[in-house]
C-alpha cells in the first residue's frame, strides 16, 4: 500500500457520499442527458454523403491593367478553396441547388437545402461537398447536385472572365493597329517631303548615319529610364500615404508581412503534405496534423483578408509600417540612381552630338519616326498573340474545378467516437452536476465533526429527507420515521449520568431551525421508558406548537404568568404520558415586554408544579439571538440542548458559536447539539 492510499480512498469516499446526497440531481441529469442524446441521434444526426472536387492551381491569364490600357497578366480570382466554401454557405447557392434538384424530381425548400449542404477544404486542392438528410438517398442527391452546381458556376464565371478579356484585348488591338498605320503614314509623309526615301539608317551605312542611329537608341534608353523614374515617383507617393487615408489596403504596393508570412507557411505545409501523402495513408497522424495545420493557416489567412476588406481607411500594423518604410527607402534609392543614369544618358547624348558637329535635322527626325513605328508594331504583335491565347482558352475552358468522385452512398458514422461521447456524457454530466450542486449547497455533511469543532457533543442528526410535516407531527408513530430521537434519548442518558435533569431547555439561535419538532419527538421518545413528560411552549413570539398539532387552546402560558388562568386549566394532554402547556390562547396578542414575565415568581412556580406532576419538563424556548425572552429564563434551567439547522454550514457555525458564547455564562448544563435538516 502506498503512503497516500488512505487520503485517496477518503477523498473517493467523500465523492461517493456527495453523489449519494444528491442522487436526485444525478438521476435527473442522467435522464435528461439520455433523453437529449436520444433526441439528437434520432432527429438531428442525419446521414451524410460526400462528393469530392479537385481545385486546380491558379493560372496566369490576361486582364487589362493600368490607366493607359497597357496589357498585363494576373491570376483568376475564384481559385481558392476558402472562396468556394464561402460560396456554398450562401442562400443564393442553396437556391440554385434547389432548382437543380427540382429538375431531377426532388422538391426541397431552400432553407432545408441551405442547412443540408456544406463544404470542407481539407487536403491540398481537394474540396469536399457534403449533403446531409435523414434520407440517405436524398443526402446523395443533395451532395451531387451541389457539386454539379458549383462546377457549372465555376465554368460560367471563368468563361465570362475570358469573354471580358477577349473584348478588352480586341479593343486594345484595334487601337494598336491604328497606331501602326498612323506611324507608317507619318514616316512616309516626312521622308517624301524631305527627299529621304533612299536614306539608310542601319549600322552598315556610313559613319554619320550609324552615329545618328546610336544617338537615337540612347535617346530611347533615356526615355525608358525616365518612364521608370516617373513610375517609381508615383510608387513613392503611394508608399508615403498617411494613416487614416481612404486607401484600399489590399491594393497597396507593399503587402502586409503577416499575410506574406501566412502564404509562405501555407505553401510549405502544402508541400510537406503532398510529400507525406506519398508515404502515409490519410489516417496517419502526420497527414492529419499537416491537414489540420493547413486548415488552421487557411482560416487565419481568410480572417486577415476579411479584416483588410472591411477597412475603409488605411491603418497598417507596426510591422507593416516597417516594411513600407523599407520599401520607400529602397524606392528612394532607385530614384536617386535613375536620376543619375538619366543625367549620364543626357551627357552621353550631348557629347555624341558635339562630336558630330553639324547634323542634318532630317536624320534625327526620321529616326524618331522609325522608333515610334517599331514600338507600335511590337505592341500590336504582343496583343495579337494574347488574343489568340485567350480565344483558345475560351473554346476549351473547363473551369478550375473538376468532379473527381460523385457521392454514391451515405457515409458510415464513426460509432466508436460516438460511443465514447455518449458514455462520457451519460457518466460525466450526472457526476459533475451532482458534485456541483453539492458544492453549492455547502451543508453540514458530518454532524459529529461539526459538533466536535465547536467543542460540544452531537446528540442526534435529523435527516432532511425524513423531516416531519405538521400532519405527521399529529401522529404518535413519528418515531417510526425518526429513529434518531431514540438515539438522542440514549445519548442523553450517557451525558447526564446518574442524576438526570428534570428541566431541559430546547433552544436555538433563530426561528425555523426545528426546535419545536425536536422538543415534541424527544418527549415521545422519553415516554417510551415509562416516564411522564411535560412540554412547556415558552415561545410567545410565534404561533407556537399547538397549531402544528391541530389544537386551538383557550388558555396558555401567557395567561398563567399574568394570573388570568391556572396551570391545570391551561394544560392540554396530547398523549397518555405527555402534556402540553401552550404558549398562548388561540389568537391571543402578546405584549411587547413579554420578557419581563419570565423574571417574576409565577414562572418559577409554574416550573415547580410541572416538575411535581412529571418526570421531566421540556421547554420549547424562544430564539436566543432574536428575542430577550430566552435569556430571562436561562437561570431557571437545569440543562440545555442546542438545535442547529445544518442546511448551510457557514450559517450554522456562526449561529452555534454565537449561542455558545452566551450559554457559557449560565449554570445550566449543556448536554449537546442536535443538527437538524442534515443531507444524507
Amino acid at each position: 500500500m502506498y503512503p497516500d492510499d488512505s487520503n485517496w480512498s477518503r477523498e473517493l469516499r467523500q465523492v461517493f457520499e456527495a453523489l449519494a446526497r444528491r442522487r436526485r440531481a444525478v438521476v435527473t441529469t442522467f435522464l435528461v442527458v439520455a433523453a437529449a442524446l436520444a433526441t439528437v441521434f434520432l432527429f438531428f444526426m442525419p446521414d451524410k454523403a460526400v462528393c469530392m472536387m479537385a481545385v486546380k492551381k491558379p493560372s496566369e491569364i490576361f486582364v487589362p491593367m493600368g490607366e493607359e490600357g497597357i496589357a498585363a497578366s494576373a491570376a483568376v480570382p475564384l481559385l481558392e478553396g476558402q472562396t468556394y466554401r464561402d460560396m456554398v454557405s450562401t442562400f443564393g447557392f442553396a437556391s440554385q441547388v434547389s432548382k437543380a434538384l427540382a429538375k431531377q424530381g426532388l422538391v426541397m425548400d431552400v432553407t432545408k437545402v441551405h442547412r443540408g449542404i456544406s463544404a470542407e477544404f481539407r487536403d491540398p486542392d481537394l474540396l469536399n461537398l457534403k449533403g446531409a438528410s435523414q434520407d440517405p438517398h436524398r443526402a446523395v442527391l443533395l451532395a451531387n447536385a451541389a457539386c454539379e452546381t458549383l462546377s457549372r458556376n465555376n465554368r460560367e464565371e471563368l468563361r465570362a472572365q475570358l469573354k471580358e478579356q477577349e473584348a478588352a484585348i480586341s479593343q486594345l488591338l484595334a487601337s494598336a493597329h491604328e497606331d501602326v498605320q498612323k506611324n507608317l503614314v507619318a514616316l512616309a509623309t516626312y521622308a517624301q517631303e524631305h527627299g529621304l526615301l533612299n536614306v539608310n539608317f542601319d549600322a552598315g551605312s556610313s559613319e554619320l548615319e550609324h552615329t545618328l542611329q546610336t544617338i537615337g537608341t540612347n535617346q530611347v534608353n533615356m526615355a525608358q529610364q525616365r518612364a521608370e523614374l516617373e513610375q517609381d515617383l508615383r510608387n513613392l507617393d503611394v508608399l508615403k500615404t498617411p494613416d487614416g487615408a481612404p486607401v484600399n489596403a489590399l491594393n497597396f504596393p507593399v503587402q502586409d508581412p503577416a499575410i506574406t508570412s501566412l502564404q509562405t507557411q501555407i505553401e510549405q505545409v502544402r508541400k510537406d503534405l503532398w510529400d507525406a501523402q506519398k508515404v502515409y495513408t490519410a489516417d496517419h497522424p502526420v497527414v492529419k496534423n499537416l491537414t489540420f495545420e493547413l486548415k488552421t493557416l487557411g482560416d487565419e489567412l481568410a480572417k486577415k483578408v476579411d479584416v483588410l476588406k472591411g477597412q475603409k481607411t488605411f491603418h497598417p500594423s507596426p510591422e507593416w509600417k516597417l516594411a513600407i518604410a523599407a520599401a520607400a527607402a529602397e524606392t528612394e534609392s532607385r530614384v536617386v540612381g535613375e536620376r543619375g543614369e538619366i543625367a549620364a544618358w543626357n551627357d552621353l547624348i550631348s557629347q555624341q552630338r558635339q562630336a558630330l558637329g553639324v547634323v542634318p535635322e532630317e536624320a534625327g527626325e526620321v529616326n524618331k519616326l522609325k522608333v515610334a513605328l517599331n514600338f507600335a508594331q511590337d505592341r500590336y504583335q504582343q496583343l495579337a498573340k494574347q488574343l489568340d491565347t485567350t480565344r483558345v482558352g475560351l473554346n476549351s475552358s473547363q473551369g478550375t474545378l473538376s468532379i473527381i468522385q460523385h457521392a454514391s452512398g451515405a457515409e458510415l458514422p464513426n460509432w466508436f467516437t460516438r460511443s465514447i461521447i455518449i458514455v462520457g456524457l451519460l457518466l460525466g454530466m450526472p457526476v459533475g452536476v451532482g458534485l456541483f450542486v453539492d458544492y453549492l449547497a455547502d451543508s453540514v455533511h458530518s454532524p459529529v465533526g461539526f459538533a466536535r469543532d465547536l467543542g460540544e457533543i452531537c446528540l442526534a442528526a435529523v435527516p432532511k429527507s425524513r423531516a416531519l410535516t405538521p400532519r405527521r407531527l399529529r401522529k404518535d408513530d413519528g418515531l417510526v420515521s425518526l429513529n434518531e430521537f431514540r438515539v438522542m434519548r440514549s445519548s442523553l442518558r450517557l451525558v447526564w449520568g446518574e442524576r438526570a435533569p428534570r428541566v431541559i431547555g430546547i433552544i436555538s439561535g433563530h426561528a425555523r431551525e426545528g426546535r419545536s419538532t425536536v422538543t415534541l419527538q424527544l418527549a415521545r421518545a422519553l415516554v417510551e421508558e415509562r416516564r411522564r413528560a411535560a412540554i412547556l411552549d415558552a415561545d410567545l413570539r410565534t404561533v407556537g406548537m399547538a397549531p402544528k398539532l391541530g389544537i386551538k387552546p383557550k388558555s396558555g402560558l401567557l395567561r398563567v404568568l399574568t394570573g388570568e388562568s391556572t396551570l391545570e386549566d391551561a394544560l392540554i394532554p396530547i398523549s397518555d404520558e405527555v402534556q402540553l402547556l401552550p404558549a398562548k390562547a388561540h389568537g391571543e396578542l402578546v405584549p411587547a415586554n413579554s420578557d419581563l414575565l419570565f423574571q417574576g415568581p409565577r414562572f418559577r412556580e409554574c416550573l415547580e408544579q410541572l416538575k411535581e406532576q412529571n418526570d421531566v419538563v421540556l421547554i420549547d424556548m424562544p430564539p436566543l439571538l432574536e428575542f430577550p425572552d430566552a435569556a430571562e429564563m436561562l437561570q431557571d434551567l437545569e440543562a440545555l440542548v442546542l438545535v442547529v439547522n445544518g442546511e448551510n454550514r457557514l450559517k450554522a457555525t456562526e449561529t452555534a458559536r454565537a449561542c455558545l458564547d452566551l450559554l457559557r455564562h449560565v449554570d445550566a448544563k449543556r448536554l449537546g447539539i442536535v443538527v437538524n435538516q442534515v443531507l444524507t
